[in-house]
């Protein structure tokens, strides 16, 4: 099953390419129009020569069956899923692809408007904050002056303060704010991801040592725990740079990297 962005409700499902936007996906070609049976979840016009999909909200799977070589038997059958994400900065043939496409489709991730998910800008840790509250059901919190630079009332207020009253999240020591606008490091988000599997009761018992990692002594004491768990359950996989598979502990993770974790991370624990 190909997994392909819907990117105009209106568009429809040429007989040779499957035109998303940008993005073209060859299914099949075709020899005669009667050639087509049994769509599933679209229709097919004789006029236009093209499948038309109805309107709906994020996904939804198609299908259809054809024949070549004009037998009047259906030899094959063609299944999509159909994404409705109007992203135009996001391709088939990105490595994040997939990963976004689980997060928008379980609203754990939004665009940063309707037409960018920003895939290369980096990721706040107020926003991950957020992310994380939205896995847990997004709980409604009574607001407390825990930081004081979270004020009642911002689209990130109850996200931190439930992270932090689940210990998923720490202020800095030096002066007790939590920073909501700093860009959150790679062993910043391992740390959290950490912590909020050991608030879920998850197993965090399996680790792996960092050996294989040129930059392994770069990571701070308080993730190293963290990051051994998620580098043993390939929730991080590291990175190359300049030819060396690094981890890139205190380097800004962006918001592609983030899709990734959180799919990696719901996949493993199966939630």
């Amino acid at each position: 099953t190909n997994t392909i962005p819907y990117t105009d409700l209106g568009i429809n499902l040429h007989k040779r390419d499957l035109y998303m936007g940008d993005n073209v996906i060859e299914v099949v070609s075709f020899n005669r129009l009667n050639e087509v049976f049994e769509t599933e979840g679209m229709t097919y016009s004789d006029e236009e020569e093209a499948f038309y999909v109805e309107p709906f909200e994020k996904e939804k799977t198609v299908s259809f069956k054809y024949c070549r070589n004009y037998t009047t038997e259906p030899e094959h059958t063609v299944e999509m899923r159909l994404i409705n994400m109007n992203f135009e900065d996001i391709r088939t043939k990105d490595w994040f692809f997939e990963p976004v496409v689980y997060v928008y489709e379980n609203d754990l991730m939004t665009g940063m408007n309707e037409a960018a998910f920003a895939p290369a800008d980096t990721l706040a840790r107020a926003q991950f904050a957020v992310i994380l509250h939205r896995m847990n059901g997004k709980p409604a919190m009574e607001y407390t002056e825990r930081f004081p630079d979270v004020e009642k009332g911002i689209w990130y207020t109850d996200a931190i303060l439930w992270a932090s009253q689940a210990k998923v999240v720490n202020g800095y020591s030096s002066n007790g704010y939590f920073g909501p606008a700093d860009k959150i490091t790679r062993e910043q988000m391992a740390a959290m991801m950490y912590r909020y599997a050991n608030f879920k009761g998850y197993d965090t018992s399996i680790r792996k040592e960092l050996d294989a990692f040129k930059d392994a002594g770069k990571v701070n004491d308080y993730a190293l725990d963290a990051m051994q768990w998620a580098v043993g359950n390939e929730i991080i996989t590291g990175k190359t740079i300049d030819g060396q598979l690094v981890l890139d502990p205190e380097g800004y993770a962006n918001r592609a990297e983030c899709a990734a974790i959180i799919m990696r991370f719901m996949e493993k624990y199966g939630k």
